[in-house]
């Protein structure tokens, strides 16, 4: 069951979401949990970790826009789905440092809402996708969506996670590469580093930035070719 929060001080515009939202994912035969709530307040007054797989923010809702309801929610929760609603696309670069899943432009298109609950889908799905790794406690399921990248450490895999936390494991660094190779989100970007696509914000100059904060060269001999590939994953994850 997907858990979905909205937030959007227009009771037409919440109502319509809400039934396409239900609509949608019926015919994707998804059982759904959908709440709506006028205020950010009142959503933040229920609000608790876990309680949401996705939220849609309003970017305008009163005293707490959408943008500052996200960055609080954010430092509750690290792993929830956010995306923006609004009647502009002018705040799309604004909303950025809290790493949206998507923005979209009221009127929405049916079919672009479709869409992008698809993908969502698709990355709750993505949470029972994991690589098993040996560390000093023992093994580890790391699911796939919360590793950014990957890098051999005296042959050894090192994995980079989206909340910050490196893990030194034991596991060889050519299992864990076996292991995720198998997802198309993953890219070997340079001999011992894999990259998550999705966690990439920009690939430039032959060096590869992701939302982290981290920098990842790529292999000189194919640097345009992963650049080319890079770039159109990173356009079509923004506009899809």
């Amino acid at each position: 069951m997907l858990r979905i929060g909205i937030v959007d001080d227009i009771e037409q515009d919440r109502s319509l979401l809400s039934h396409d939202i239900r609509d949608i994912l019926a015919d994707l035969d998804q059982h759904v949990y959908c709440q709506a709530y006028s205020s950010a307040a009142a959503f933040l007054n229920d609000f608790e970790r876990d309680t949401y797989d996705l939220v849609f923010l309003d970017i305008r809702t009163g005293n707490i826009d959408g943008i500052e309801l996200s960055r609080q929610l954010r430092m509750q929760d690290t792993e929830l789905l956010i995306i923006f609603i609004s009647t502009s696309p002018e705040y799309m670069f604004d909303v950025f440092p809290v790493h949206p899943f998507d923005y979209l432009v009221k009127p929405y298109d049916r079919s672009r809402l479709a869409g992008v609950l698809g993908e969502v889908e698709r990355v709750i799905r993505s949470d029972k996708q994991s690589v098993a790794v040996i560390t000093d406690q023992g093994e580890r399921h790391i699911p796939l969506r919360h590793i950014s990248a990957i890098e051999s450490w005296h042959h050894s895999a090192e994995l980079h996670l989206t909340d910050g936390r490196t893990i030194k494991a034991k596991t060889a660094f050519d299992a864990v590469e076996h292991r995720v190779s198998l997802d198309r989100h993953f890219l070997a970007c340079n001999k011992g580093t894999i990259v998550n696509l999705d966690q990439v914000s920009s690939a430039e100059g032959g060096i590869v930035h992701t939302k982290d904060g981290h920098d990842y060269s790529l292999r000189m001999r194919d640097q345009k070719a992963l650049s080319e590939h890079i770039a159109r994953y990173v356009a079509d994850r923004i506009h899809h």
